[in-house]
């Protein structure tokens, strides 16, 4: 499955109603655009639903179908939907997994992890689930114990 930066968008000032609220999009704000504005929040990365991949057309990102058809983004409750007008789908599309992904990599069970960080176990799931996110000095711990960077993890 292919990863992929999606920004969640906050427009609160636009021309046009239908701007405004929030969205997600595969590029970061445009804080050039005086008609508008509005913040993102850095992105996250996402997976992709299988056979679902990222491209470009004349230098625009875009989410091709596996068919090569374009998709949309669109928010629901805060998480992105990657809309298949031409499938007529709409996929919830999950956060990548990184903290997992190092946890193993350190080969520690989740247990191990927990314990070392002296949380529990019901917690560590949360955070490697993308549910809630740790501050950032439990991030610098997690990394300084996975031995790996923050940017690693987030």
């Amino acid at each position: 499955m292919d990863t992929v930066t999606l920004y969640r968008i906050n427009c609160y000032d636009a021309p046009y109603e239908e701007l405004l609220g929030e969205t997600f999009s595969l590029v970061p704000w445009d804080e050039q655009d005086p008609t508008m504005k509005g913040e993102d929040d850095g992105g996250r990365d996402y997976q992709l639903p299988k056979g679902y991949v990222l491209s470009a057309q004349d230098g625009v990102p875009m989410i091709l179908n596996p068919d090569g058809n374009p998709c949309g983004l669109q928010g629901h409750n805060g998480c992105p939907l990657l809309i298949d007008e031409a499938k007529k789908l709409a996929i919830l599309v999950e956060r990548d997994k990184k903290l997992i992904r190092q946890r193993e990599l350190a080969n520690l069970t989740r247990a191990e992890l927990a314990d070392r960080l002296e949380i529990s176990q019901a917690l560590l799931y949360q955070w490697e689930h993308c549910e809630v996110e740790p501050d950032v000095r439990t991030w610098k711990r997690i990394a300084d114990i996975l031995q790996c960077d923050i940017l690693d993890l987030i």
